[in-house]
């Protein structure tokens, strides 16, 4: 919501995505006026990507467990490892094929909300 909007210095308590227009008019008599918009946007959820995992042989195949944001979208990336291939990218729970090689994989899950700071 927006407070104090016959002021100068009007505030928002937005807790979602929300667009403002306002019209600012001179307090003078004068009849000039002028609009601006200001958006206001959520931050992102906090990423969540799972537990930590360990296999005794290599598995080809794996499940993440990444959390379903509630604001903005999810991506999978892989940071370092062995090479593999993350299925679907924007699912929380994206298979991951390829995982022959033994070694370390490391995944991480990133929530943005542009223009915000991912999580």
């Amino acid at each position: 919501s927006l407070t104090g909007s016959s002021s100068a210095t009007p505030t928002s308590t937005a807790t979602s995505n929300t667009t403002y227009t306002l019209t600012v008019t001179a307090g003078n008599g004068c009849t000039d006026t002028d609009q601006a918009t200001v958006t206001v946007n959520t931050s992102p959820t906090a990423s969540n990507a799972g537990p930590n995992d360990s296999q005794c042989q290599a598995i080809g195949a794996y499940t993440l467990a990444g959390n379903t944001p509630s604001v903005g979208t999810g991506s999978w990336s892989q940071i370092s490892g062995p090479t593999s291939s993350i299925t679907t990218p924007s699912s929380p729970t994206s298979g991951v094929t390829g995982m022959s090689t033994a070694g370390t994989y490391i995944y991480e899950w990133t929530i943005t909300n542009a223009p915000c700071t991912p999580s």
